[in-house]
């Protein structure tokens, strides 16, 4: 397996997510709510400033599986906040001066960027992100032994389950029509990308010992 491909990450801007969710917060609930989940919410804004912290080239083998640990960690939190306020966030936010935006550059062009409010955007973003750390990670397995050829095959798996999550965050959504989105986050790049993954893990599953789960 040589010559493989793996995702850039892109690069979010600063996003006050403790300002903003606990004004959602405490416009949907009370303050009261708000100032009892002011831990919750702070861990959510230390995990996306940790995140933005990463970068390919501060990517190695000794710190690879922490970079995914901590983007798949903030993945799962956005998913989670997803399920249970919908869009109910980003309409809140819009009325008030403690708008929720979010902005992201592009991957394969740097100097474009898009701004959104809808925290499904994040999510795809972040989907995105922890998709191209699994790729990278992928391409620093070594291949040369069926170990290794099993952990970069799954890694390229779970890449491309990870964009399929960022499909369905995209589905049927505004801002997946956004005319100012950058080209690497529409649902075509996303199918194309998750393409790409899946053509670099073509491991019997006989190796696996049991079908492997996408993330």
């Amino acid at each position: 397996m040589e010559d493989l491909i793996f995702l850039d990450l892109k690069k979010p801007s600063k996003a006050d997510l403790q300002k903003g969710l606990w004004a959602f917060i405490s416009i949907s609930y009370s303050r009261e709510q708000a100032d009892s989940h002011m831990p919750a919410i702070g861990e959510v804004h230390s995990l996306r400033e940790s995140s933005r912290q990463i970068s390919l080239k501060a990517l190695s083998d000794a710190n690879a599986d922490d970079s995914v640990g901590l983007l798949a960690r903030y993945a799962r939190l956005l998913t989670s906040m997803g399920s249970r306020f919908g869009t109910a966030v980003d309409e809140a936010l819009r009325r008030t001066e403690a708008q929720l935006a979010f902005t992201w550059n592009d991957a394969l062009r740097p100097e474009a960027k898009c701004t959104l409010s809808q925290l499904g955007f994040e999510r795809a973003c972040a989907m995105f992100n922890l998709a191209a750390a699994l790729s990278y990670r992928a391409t620093i397995q070594n291949t040369a032994d069926a170990d290794g050829l099993r952990a970069a095959c799954q890694d390229f798996q779970h890449a491309a389950g990870c964009l399929d999550a960022a499909v369905g965050s995209a589905a049927g959504t505004r801002w997946a029509t956004y005319k100012g989105l950058t080209l690497d986050v529409r649902p075509a790049a996303f199918e194309g990308f998750r393409a790409l993954m899946l053509a670099q893990a073509p491991l019997p599953a006989a190796l696996f010992g049991a079908e492997p789960a996408l993330c």
